[in-house]
């Protein structure tokens, strides 16, 4: 996922899974459900899939999952312990990428360039790429793009000079930060509740659910975990937190920083 620096500042990079099969892993969609006719259809070969948080626990309160993204689509695929999708050794070949640069532009390709199939960049030749064919560029690692084009989705090594930019990411605005944020953290304590409530039912007791909530002071937001004296650690949670909080303020000039008394989202 996000890289976490010494400072506690995490860096616009993430992790990307590439399925060669994904009707293979167990896919639900962004609630919860299973895949229907027309999103099946939307699944392909050596798909991509960003990683945006890699263990939750759905809202049944039982079921871990990895929340993940591609394109416009966001996915949950079970799975059977983390980083380890069910199904997983149905799924042909299957790679994870890691801290590489996240892309997710439209282009129109300037001249004929060849582009290679799979998991590895530059081993399977899959073809060529004519000139003025437009292509959607997922990520970068190294000097390959990992992009889909008209004759499937693939590598290529192209540079600034082989392309022209046709659609980029919506620019967001730093007034959009609070509209980002709030549902991530809504998210979060729905799941939280939904841990309580089978904890308490174990233990017959009567905790209090924690709950983040989110402030705004001068130059920064802050969210903080209330009441913050529970008997239970919430370190690891408050990372992939901080980590989903990153990625969804992709664009906006802002750093995220996880401290002592929460998660920091300073303005710039």
């Amino acid at each position: 996922m996000w890289l976490l620096l010494a400072a506690g500042v995490y860096a616009q990079t993430a992790d990307v899974l590439i399925v060669e099969k994904p009707p293979a892993l167990r896919l639900l969609n962004r609630y919860e459900q299973s895949l229907g006719e027309s999103e099946m259809a939307r699944l392909y070969s050596f798909m991509p899939f960003e990683i945006l948080r890699p263990q939750v626990i759905l809202s049944d309160g039982f079921t871990p999952a990895m929340k993940v993204r591609n394109g416009a689509d966001d996915y949950f695929i079970l799975i059977e312990s983390p980083g380890k999708p069910i199904n997983l050794s149905s799924a042909g070949n299957v790679k994870m990428f890691y801290q590489i640069r996240p892309l997710n532009d439209t282009v129109l390709i300037q001249h004929s360039i060849d582009v290679s199939q799979g998991i590895e960049p530059g081993k399977v030749h899959a073809g060529v790429i004519g000139q003025n064919a437009p292509a959607v560029r997922f990520f970068k690692a190294g000097n390959w793009t990992y992009l889909r084009t008209l004759i499937g989705t693939g590598w290529a090594q192209i540079d600034k000079n082989d392309y022209t930019i046709l659609r980029t990411p919506s620019n967001k605005q730093p007034a959009d930060v609070e509209s980002l944020i709030q549902p991530i953290i809504a998210e979060a304590n729905t799941v939280l509740k939904n841990l309580f409530v089978v904890l308490n039912r174990h233990d017959a007791a009567d905790k209090s659910i924690p709950q983040w909530q989110l402030r705004k002071e001068q130059k920064k937001y802050m969210c903080t975990l209330t009441p913050s004296d529970s008997d239970y650690s919430f370190t690891e949670s408050s990372k992939l937190l901080a980590r989903e909080i990153t990625n969804a303020l992709l664009g906006i000039p802002c750093r995220t920083r996880l401290t002592d008394s929460g998660i920091e989202i300073i303005m710039h």
